[in-house]
Formats: structure tokens, sequence, C-alpha cells
């Protein structure tokens, strides 16, 4: 589990890095990543990281897609983790 958790403060890390790569590059009108990249970031476990990038960047936080989408796949990935750790107890 300690390898898990590290995992999770890994992508997490990742994703809002990106994120925040990814709006800095927008105001200087430079190419960007895909939308596409952020969620597949944010389905590898980097919802969290994600989510605070939108709040601490407001970044992506006028597309309903994200705005609705990202704290949705948060809220799975929180059952499932609860899930987890249920059983593994």
């Amino acid at each position: 589990m300690p390898l898990f958790i590290l995992y999770l403060l890994g992508i997490n890390a990742v994703a809002w890095a990106v994120m925040g790569w990814d709006k800095r590059k927008a105001r200087q009108r430079k190419r960007r990543f895909r939308e596409r990249t952020l969620w597949i970031l944010a389905l590898l476990g980097g919802s969290i990281g994600i989510q605070l990038a939108m709040m601490s960047f407001h970044h992506k936080t006028r597309h309903i897609t994200f705005k609705l989408g990202v704290p949705f796949l948060l809220a799975v990935q929180g059952v499932i983790l609860i899930l987890l750790f249920q059983f593994e107890v």
C-alpha cells in the first residue's frame, strides 16, 4: 500500500504541474497540451491534482466537461479508494 500512496502523490503532482504548465503556455499563446492528455492524467489517479490546479490556476474553469467531470471523477475514485481500503484492512 505505501507504493500505491506514493504513486497517487506522484501522479497528482504531475497532473497539477502539467495544468500549470498548460496555463502558462495558454497565456503565452504557445502550443498546449491536449485536453485528452489532461483527462488521461485524471483517469490515472491525478484527479485531485487536476482539481487543485483548476482552483489555483483558474484553468479550464469555463469548460463544462472539466468543471463537472473532474469533481465527478474525483468522487468515483474516492469511492473506489474507500472500498479498496475496506477490503485491505
